[in-house]
């Protein structure tokens, strides 16, 4: 869910075959890192989406995190359109 523009993690499923990420409960994640923070993202008005991303403190995390809003931006029309976005090692390396 978001809160304060960031993502919070309210709840997971545990994937015994392949869980290379563990997210706590409760945990804060900036919402241009992850994949799950780019599907909210990705659904908000317009507007929305653009107040929220100049009011993020947009950190690079791995040579893959986007920075640039219009690249973000170019992101989230990508995700609206296929439905579903990956994380790509945006937030962590694996």
């Amino acid at each position: 869910m978001l809160k304060n523009d960031k993502v919070v993690v309210v709840d997971r499923i545990q994937n015994l075959n392949i869980d290379l990420l563990t997210h706590r409960l409760g945990l804060n994640i900036p919402i241009h890192s992850t994949s799950i923070g780019k599907v909210l993202l990705a659904y908000l008005p317009e507007k929305e989406q653009d107040r929220i991303l100049k009011s993020t403190n947009l950190v690079k995390f791995t040579d893959t995190t986007l920075i640039d809003q219009k690249l973000i931006k170019r992101n989230l029309k990508l995700i609206r359109e296929r439905g579903f976005s990956t994380d790509e090692e945006k937030r962590m390396e694996i």
